[in-house]
């Protein structure tokens, strides 16, 4: 079932942004910001505002991820929204991993589908924005965290761990 969930996420994420987005829209809000300062750094020129100044006005991670997408694909918008799809895509499976560490391979599965059908998280897939790269590594994080409370308190029930996970 996992792979078809999957599958679906994907197949949600590649229509909208092909279909109501463009892959390879020129984009709006940061997005600009973000393209140009991937650019700038697959270029070698390192983080500049319009006018070549040096700049630290938007947080790295972001810019240095997609500038070794630009890299390896060209500087293209496409190539940026691809990546953002792939982390939608990964956005799904993370969730499963954390609720069925946490909970159950059930609990797993419709935490996964929820995510995987979730408007804002299909919007967010064909944006070259922060927020899916951000989403991500929060989910890693809890991953950790979930092997380390189901590694420590194996013996509790389902609704004790839920609230340790809460606090």
């Amino acid at each position: 079932l996992l792979p078809t969930i999957l599958v679906v996420a994907l197949a949600a994420r590649v229509v909208f942004c092909v279909a109501v987005v463009g892959l390879d829209a020129g984009g709006w809000g940061d997005e600009p910001d973000y393209h140009r300062h991937a650019v700038d750094l697959a270029a070698g020129r390192g983080f500049l505002t319009p006018a070549g100044e040096p700049t630290a006005a938007r947080p790295p991670l972001y810019p240095i991820v997609l500038a070794g997408v630009y890299r390896l694909a060209g500087p293209s918008h496409a190539a940026g929204r691809i990546l953002q799809m792939a982390l939608g895509v990964a956005i799904v499976l993370l969730t499963f991993l954390v609720a069925r560490k946490l909970f159950s391979e059930g609990a797993g599965l419709a935490a996964a589908a929820f995510a995987a059908a979730s408007p804002p998280l299909v919007y967010l897939s064909a944006l070259l924005m922060t927020e899916n790269l951000a989403i991500v590594l929060l989910l890693l994080m809890l991953l950790c965290l979930a092997r380390e409370i189901v590694a420590k308190e194996i013996a509790l029930p389902a609704a004790r761990r839920s609230r340790t996970c809460a606090v």
